[in-house]
């Protein structure tokens, strides 16, 4: 049986070949490009179901906060100040027990999920532009 040492001494090409190099770097770079074709599909579908969601949430919601009471008491604070002023604590507890916290939340909710998504598109975007500059 052959020693390790000898085994190795007998090998004709331990180096890899010249081509390798510029054939793995290419394939990197493909699949990079692949990757950032997936995920601006994703980022498309997902900019069409948040922007689906914001005018559901309007639909379904935006006529609560618009007929809510929170309205007539609010407009009192501009048309009756001193009265407002003069009794302020009732005046603030009655603006929260009016408002419409679930809808406002609900709206609020998908407006900042497409905020969330708007963000990290730029961030792939800076990414990939990084990319192209140090390819060239």
């Amino acid at each position: 049986m052959k020693k390790p040492k000898h085994i190795l001494n007998n090998i004709i090409e331990i180096e890899p070949p010249s081509y390798l190099q510029a054939v793995v770097l290419r394939r990197i770079s493909e699949a990079k490009i692949q990757d950032a074709r997936r995920q601006k599909i994703l980022f498309r579908c997902g900019f069409i179901f948040s922007g689906a969601s914001i005018i559901i949430t309007n639909i379904f919601f935006g006529s609560d906060v618009l007929f809510s009471e929170f309205w007539n008491i609010a407009s009192l604070g501009f048309s009756d100040a001193e009265i407002v002023l003069a009794n302020w604590q009732s005046f603030g507890l009655s603006l929260l027990e009016t408002f419409p916290v679930v809808a406002v939340s609900f709206i609020f909710t998908s407006i900042f999920f497409l905020l969330i998504l708007m963000k990290k598109y730029s961030e792939q975007e800076f990414d990939m532009q990084t990319f192209n500059q140090q390819s060239i």
